[in-house]
């Protein structure tokens, strides 16, 4: 019903990130509910009473059906199958998560408070798509993978009031990955 999908991800009680993922994992459900009819669970999306849940609950569905018709084509495999690997960063007066996800592993996770350095390994060639809260940042960021400019980085600020950048890097070989903060 309408009161059960809207007060499922209560905007005031989640932060904005936590608010997103909650919806658009709404929408992931409603598709695998519907047998990942697009229309069917598009209705369901509609019955969410604020707008932006709504926008985020038929991102999370489009995403989904996507998904499953790719997986028909290219069966998903533990190789290729996403990770979300959130990292838990302690400064100086409160924890906060910065959350990875991808098919790679990552690990040797290192941030630097004072520099705003960013620095972990992956062990396979593909996408890593980091959800970095903004506090983490500097305003102008270098990437290095494997110690070399990425040119293949697509930026994004996810939220009007700009909580977080979407950072998405392509990377050719497993490595290290680097965000340096510049001034």
């Amino acid at each position: 019903t309408k009161n059960n999908l809207s007060e499922l991800c209560p905007k005031s009680e989640l932060n904005d990130l936590d608010y997103q993922q909650c919806n658009m994992s709404i929408g992931s459900t409603l598709a695998f509910h519907s047998s990942h009819d697009l229309e069917q669970s598009t209705r369901s999306c509609e019955l969410i009473s604020d707008e932006q849940g709504k926008a985020f609950c038929k991102e999370g569905l489009r995403l989904e059906v996507e998904d499953s018709k790719r997986y028909l084509e290219s069966p998903l495999t533990p190789e290729i199958r996403e990770k979300f690997q959130p990292q838990k960063i302690q400064l100086k007066t409160k924890e906060i998560i910065m959350d990875i996800v991808s098919p790679a592993i990552i690990s040797d996770f290192i941030y630097d408070d004072d520099t705003k350095f960013i620095q972990f390994t992956f062990d396979r060639s593909t996408y890593i798509t980091m959800y970095i809260p903004s506090e983490l940042m500097n305003k102008k960021n270098i990437i290095l993978v494997n110690g070399e400019a990425e040119r293949n980085v697509n930026y994004k600020n996810i939220f009007v009031d700009g909580n977080y950048l979407v950072v998405r890097v392509e990377a050719d070989n497993p490595g290290v990955l680097q965000i340096l903060g510049t001034n």
